[in-house]
C-alpha cells in the first residue's frame, strides 16, 4: 500500500511497495533505509531521507493516522525541522501558537505564569499541536518523494545485523534487506526487544486520566474554532497544584480542550473506563455536558525510561523506542524529531560516501545527554506540581507568587523554561573548555538574500554543512588545508554583509546588525553550521577549531543515489 493510499488518495502516481513472501524486489534489492513505525519520529525520518533521494521503506501496520491526540506540544525546533521540509505553512494550521504555563493553587487561583518566548524569527518556543492533523501533514509531505514507500502488510518478528546490510524478517516468512534499520516503533518497540537493549528507568506509582474533548458555546451548541475561551479560563496551559488530585487543563487547537487528571492513590483506575465516572470528576471542576463534549478518555502511567543502547550494528532506536519522559513539558514529539534530524544527515553522508560509519556513533553521544537534560526539566516541574506536605505547599505557593511579582525573575524563568539545550559532545569543536558557542543551535535570524528578499537564514543555508564569514569570504579566508579537509562534505560558503541590504551571489545581508551582535557575542568572524543547524565551530579563520572532523573521509558510497549534494 502506498503513502497516498494510506491517506485515502489515488495511488496512480505514487510507487507501491511490493509485499510478497519472496520479499521486496527479490533477493538483490537492498533499501538504503527501512523505518519501522510511522508516528511523528518515523514520518520525520521518511521526509528527511526522502528529501535527500534515498530509497526508504516504511513498515507500519496501521495505514491510517491514529486519531487520538496523545501528544499536545511542538517546540520551535520541531517546527524548524518541518520548515526545512517545506511544510511550515501546513504545519502552522495544526498548532495553537504559543504556550503560557499558569500554576494555580488548589482553589484555582493563579500563583505564577511562564510565557513562551519568541525565536529570532518570531516563532514561539512552545506551541500546542493537534497530533493527528500534524501527522497527516507530515505523511502527505513524505508522499512527495517517489523513493519513499510504505508497506502496511509486514509485521517484524526478527532481524539480523550483517556486515553490509540488516535483514528484517516478517511474520509470513518475508525478508527485507536494508543498509540501515531505524526502530521508530514506540515505547513497546519490537526492534528494541530484538536488539536485546534494556529499557531502564522508572514508572510512577499513580496513573493519570486523560479526557480529550471539544468546547461548546454557552448555549450548548458545538463551538466553531474561533469561539472564545472555555469556562473563562483562557487559551493557556493551567497546572492546578491540588495536593489530593493535581490536574492540568490544556487548550488545544480549534475548539479542542484536554484535561490530565491524576488518579488518587485510593482509587481503582478501572472505574474511569465508565464515562459516568469521568463526568463526576469534571462536574467537580464545574464542567458539565452543556460546556464540553467528551471525545476520548483513557488512563495511562507516567514513565521515564531510556534504552541502554541506541545502536546495534546497522540498527538504531529513535523516539519513544529509545526514550520516554514525563509529559509535563511536552517534549515527546519534539524529542523524537530531534533524534530524526540528528541521525538523518549522518546517514545521508555515510550512504553517499562522504563520511565514515564512525560518525553514526555520535548519534547516541549527542542525543542521550540532550534527552537527559529535558528529562530533568520534566521531573522538576512534576515535583513542583505534586507537592503534598502542607508546609512545603505553603512555601511553594509563596515562592511562586513572589517570583511572579518580580519582573527580573519572571524574565529569567521564561527563558529557562523554554530554552533550547545545546549539544555537549559529538560532532562539535571548541576553542577551549569554556567555549559555549559550539553545540548551540543557530538562531533562526531573518536576513536578505541576493535577490533582496527577506527570509529566515535557513532558506540560504542548503541542506549540508555551511561556513558563514562576517564580512569575509570563508572560501578564501580559511587555510587551504582546512578547505581540503572539508571537501568530502561539499560545504557551502556564504559571506555575511552587515549594515546594508544589497548583496552579491554567495552573500547574505544583515542591515540591522542583529547577526553582527551574535557573531560578536561568540567572538567569531567565521562559523561552521551543521546540517541540523547546530554549530560545529565558531572562531577566527586561522583557528585550528575549523579542522574537519576525522569522520569526514571519502569512502565507497553504499547508496544507489550519490549524485546530489547533502
Amino acid at each position: 500500500m502506498s503513502l497516498r493510499d494510506s491517506l485515502g488518495h489515488s495511488v496512480d502516481s505514487v510507487p507501491v511497495a511490493p509485499s510478497t513472501d519472496a520479499g521486496h524486489g527479490g533477493d538483490t534489492e537492498i533499501f538504503d533505509v527501512v523505518i519501522a513505525g510511522y508516528g511523528p519520529t518515523g514520518v520525520t525520518c521518511a521526509n528527511l531521507l526522502g528529501q535527500a533521494g534515498l530509497s526508504v521503506l516504511v513498515l507500519e501496520r496501521n495505514p491510517d493516522v491514529f486519531n487520538r491526540a496523545r501528544a499536545v506540544n511542538l517546540d520551535v525546533e520541531a517546527i524548524r525541522v518541518a520548515s526545512s521540509l517545506g511544510l511550515q505553512d501546513d504545519v502552522a494550521k495544526t498548532i495553537h501558537q504559543g504556550v503560557t504555563l499558569i500554576f494555580c493553587d488548589s482553589a484555582g487561583g493563579e500563583m505564577a505564569r511562564i510565557q513562551s518566548t519568541h525565536s529570532a524569527r518570531g516563532v514561539l518556543q512552545s506551541n500546542f499541536v493537534h497530533q493527528p492533523s500534524f501527522e497527516s501533514v507530515m505523511r502527505k509531505g513524505a508522499m512527495r518523494f517517489p523513493t519513499v514507500l510504505l508497506d502496511t502488510d509486514f509485521e517484524v518478528v526478527d532481524l539480523d545485523n550483517g556486515a553490509d546490510f540488516v535483514t528484517i524478517m516478517g511474520s509470513r516468512g518475508q525478508e527485507i534487506r536494508a543498509r540501515y534499520l531505524l526502530g521508530c516503533d514506540g515505547a513497546s518497540s519490537v526492534i528494541r526487544k530484538k536488539m536485546g537493549a534494556t529499557y531502564d528507568g522508572m514508572s510512577y506509582d499513580r496513573k493519570c486520566l486523560t479526557v480529550h474533548g471539544a468546547m461548546k458555546r454557552f448555549d450548548g451548541t458545538t463551538a466553531d474554532p474561533d469561539c472564545g475561551p472555555l469556562f473563562g479560563r483562557g487559551p493557556h496551559f493551567r497546572f492546578v497544584c491540588d495536593p489530593v488530585r493535581p490536574y492540568a487543563e490544556i487548550k488545544l487547537t480549534g475548539n479542542e480542550y484536554r484535561f490530565e487528571i491524576e488518579v488518587s492513590e485510593d482509587e481503582d483506575p478501572s472505574i474511569f473506563e465508565d464515562e459516568a465516572n469521568v463526568w463526576k470528576l469534571l462536574n467537580g471542576f464545574g464542567i458539565g455536558p452543556d460546556d464540553f463534549e467528551i471525545l476520548h478518555f483513557w488512563t495511562f502511567t507516567f514513565h521515564v525510561r531510556k534504552a541502554k543502547q541506541w545502536r546495534m550494528g546497522r540498527t538504531f532506536l529513535l523516539g519513544d523506542a529509545a526514550h520516554v519522559t514525563l509529559p509535563t513539558i511536552g517534549q515527546g514529539v519534539s524529542s523524537g524529531m530531534r533524534d530524526a534530524n540528528n541521525l538523518a544527515w549522518k546517514l545521508i553522508m555515510v550512504l553517499r560516501g562522504s563520511a565514515s560509519a564512525d560518525i553514526l556513533d555520535t548519534y547516541y553521544e549527542e542525543r542521550a545527554p540532550h534527552v537527559e537534560e529535558y528529562n530533568n526539566m520534566a521531573k522538576r516541574v512534576q515535583a513542583l506540581i505534586q507537592v503534598r506536605n502542607p508546609l512545603a505547599i505553603r512555601f511553594r505557593n509563596a515562592a511562586l507568587r513572589a517570583v511572579s511579582r518580580a519582573k527580573i525573575f519572571q524574565t529569567f524563568i521564561n527563558g529557562a523554561a523554554f530554552r533550547q539545550v545545546p549539544i555537549v559532545n559529538g560532532v562539535v569543536a571548541r576553542r577551549h573548555a569554556k567555549d559555549k558557542s559550539a553545540g548551540q543551535i543557530l538562531p533562526e535570524f531573518e536576513v536578505f538574500g541576493p535577490d533582496g528578499v527577506k527570509a529566515p537564514i535557513d532558506t540560504f543555508l542548503g541542506s549540508g554543512f555551511v561556513f558563514i564569514g562576517l564580512e569575509v569570504d570563508p572560501a578564501t579566508a580559511l587555510p587551504d588545508a582546512v578547505r581540503k579537509g572539508w571537501e568530502p562534505a561539499n560545504p557551502r560558503f556564504l559571506t555575511l554583509r552587515v549594515g546594508r541590504r544589497s548583496t552579491d551571489p554567495g552573500e547574505i545581508s544583515d542591515p540591522a546588525g542583529v547577526l553582527w551582535d551574535w557573531f560578536s557575542e561568540n567572538d567569531a568572524r567565521v562559523v561552521c553550521i551543521r546540517p541540523d543547524r547546530y554549530l560545529y565551530a565558531a572562531g577566527h579563520p586561522d583557528d585550528a577549531v575549523f579542522a574537519a572532523p576525522t569522520t569526514l573521509t571519502v569512502t565507497s558510497a553504499e547508496s544507489v543515489v550519490t549524485n546530489a549534494a547533502i
